[in-house]
């Protein structure tokens, strides 16, 4: 008795056991690096320093999951962080956009000055 009793217990560990922990998200982790390593260019250290910091401390965050197996919290902040790196990357790209908009307005403004100038030298 007492040994179906043992083997029912270590069967019903095995079953729960399996059931509560799932396969390292080793797919999703590889992405959220791949993501962070493309996302970390001189580009978005100039215009994305702060976001960049907060991908950074998301995957140390996602490790620390993975060491203590907690594979699906893991899974869902993988992907969040290929998320937000695929979004840093596009503001990074708007801010440079903005940059040079601004360069050549201030070249544009430039322009109207001298032209300005001209024109009232011609007087």
């Amino acid at each position: 008795m007492q040994v179906l009793r043992l083997l029912f217990a270590i069967l019903v560990t095995i079953h729960f056991g399996g059931c509560a922990t799932s396969a390292p998200p080793s797919m999703a982790y590889s992405d959220a690096k791949l993501a962070l390593a493309k996302s970390d260019t001189p580009q978005v250290r100039k215009y994305g320093a702060v976001e960049l910091r907060k991908c950074k401390r998301k995957f140390h965050k996602l490790q620390k999951l993975i060491e203590h197996r907690e594979y699906e919290e893991a899974k869902f902040l993988a992907k969040e962080l290929q998320i937000d790196c695929r979004l840093l990357r596009q503001k990074v790209k708007r801010r440079e956009v903005q940059a040079e908009v601004q360069q050549l307005q201030g070249k544009l403004n430039r322009v109207e000055e001298n032209f300005v100038q001209i024109k009232e030298g011609e007087k």
